[in-house]
């Protein structure tokens, strides 16, 4: 199948509750080894030698380094996390939406919702005061494309979580990824590992993680993140995204 335009005008595709109980991005190293990893994810173990020159990438990212997302569920976590999510919940998931439509240019410029308020390098601090919140409410956003695929884009947020305790980083997928293989990342080159996506929706797949102290570190320090999206599971496509600024864009969500 081949990878749909990205269309982020639809909305909805963010008004999901934050699910605070995911972990962060922790070492999980699989249960039979790397072999096992590579088969229950889509990989394979022979990955090509070389990058060819259509921003293809290395497909070998390790195990060990894996941000897989723990979806765990106990007896009764749902409603206590409907409870714990609340209004904060719903509120942030709003404006999220509203900057997710910004971005694609349906939100008229003269409007008050999802505006930019602020630009940290290729970064932009949109904000918006959903109805019947109290406070404005803000996110970074950067949106990217594969320099010869500019069918293949990727729209990264990076927003507090409802408890205001940590930052979520949530990344929105062209439809016709691979699933299993999940969103891959790199740090000048460094493996970072893998993330699972949570869902897919008309507009893209979704896959999100909560910013751990280590991840937020190495972001800061870098100079390009490269996320790696597989069409099959020889074949990731690697869409660099400028971390310029990010350090700066980091601090304005305090």
């Amino acid at each position: 199948m081949p990878l749909a335009v990205l269309d982020t005008g639809e909305a909805s595709v963010f008004r999901t509750p934050l699910n605070e109980s995911r972990s962060a991005w922790p070492a999980q190293p699989c249960e039979g080894g790397e072999a096992s990893c590579n088969r229950r994810r889509g990989a394979v173990a022979d990955e090509r030698p070389s990058s060819p020159p259509d921003r293809r990438v290395d497909t070998k990212l390790t195990s060990k380094s894996a941000f897989q997302i723990s979806d765990r569920r106990r007896p009764g976590a749902a409603a206590a996390r409907q409870g714990r999510a609340g209004y904060a919940g719903r509120t942030v998931g709003a404006v999220v939406a509203l900057i997710a439509a910004a971005v694609a240019g349906l939100v008229q410029p003269a409007a008050a919702q999802g505006v930019v308020r602020k630009t940290f390098g290729e970064w932009q601090q949109r904000c918006e005061t959903p109805a019947g919140a109290n406070k404005e409410q803000c996110a970074l956003v950067q949106n990217v494309a594969a320099e010869d695929r500019p069918n293949v884009t990727l729209l990264v947020i990076v927003l507090k979580t409802a408890d205001a305790k940590s930052r979520l980083l949530r990344v929105l997928a062209p439809l016709g990824v691979l699933l299993p293989a999940g969103l891959g990342l790199k740090i000048d080159q460094a493996d970072v590992g893998r993330a699972g996506f949570v869902r897919c929706l008309p507009t893209g797949c979704v896959a999100e993680v909560v910013m751990d102290e280590n991840l937020i570190g190495k972001l800061k320090g870098g100079k390009i993140a490269t996320f790696v999206v597989f069409q099959t599971p020889e074949e990731g496509i690697g869409i660099p995204v400028s971390l310029t600024g990010f350090d700066k864009a980091l601090e304005s969500l305090q």
